[in-house]
């Protein structure tokens, strides 16, 4: 015969099966779902893979787009760097003027974000995605049940996390601009008319 278990949380497989391996007869095995189905692991594995991937090019598309929009902003305000410069500023004191407006504006869209984002997740995490119009009543996969109904991981842990990564972007997305406004040179900038 065979007993299949379903858990609510996947991650609990192996304390499930430590738990339940003493309470069968002797010659009777436990087996996860990874022991069933290795393939279906790989295939969890490459989706993560991918997930990953897409997340990173996502980031990369938003690192350029932040990038090109502070750059036109400092290219904006050449001739105001110039004047800055030709009073006496520092390079790294410029370089730290953008800096603080690119932290400033990773602050407010991080903030902005935030405050759209976490309910919609939240709500997403409580009541799950219904996919039972697609799978029905749920089915099984490579001797695995999946069911009709997808809960989105949520945690408080998501708030610093999503907010340090549009800070840290934002920063380092800004780096070069800030470092082409602290080299302009005030004698051609000046004579550049805008």
């Amino acid at each position: 015969g065979e007993v299949a278990v379903t858990l609510a949380d996947w991650r609990r497989t192996d304390e499930v099966r430590a738990a339940l391996v003493p309470a069968v007869a002797a010659g009777d095995d436990v087996m996860t779902w990874e022991d069933l189905n290795p393939d279906f692991k790989g295939h969890l594995r490459q989706d993560q893979f991918t997930s990953r991937a897409i997340s990173a090019i996502i980031l990369l598309i938003v690192l350029l787009g932040v990038a090109s929009a502070q750059l036109a902003a400092v290219l904006e305000r050449r001739r105001e760097f110039a004047v800055l410069s030709a009073l006496g500023m520092t390079g790294w004191t410029m370089v730290r003027l953008v800096l603080l407006e690119a932290l400033a504006l990773g602050l407010a869209g991080g903030t902005v974000g935030m405050g759209i984002g976490v309910p919609i997740v939240w709500r997403l995490a409580a009541t799950g995605i219904d996919l039972s119009g697609i799978l029905g009543g749920g089915f099984a996969f490579g001797s695995v049940l999946v069911e009709p109904r997808i809960f989105i991981a949520f945690g408080w842990w998501v708030v610093p996390y999503a907010l340090s990564v549009a800070l840290g972007a934002t920063m380092i997305a800004s780096l070069y601009p800030a470092t082409f406004a602290a080299r302009t040179d005030p004698a051609v900038a000046l004579r550049v008319a805008q």
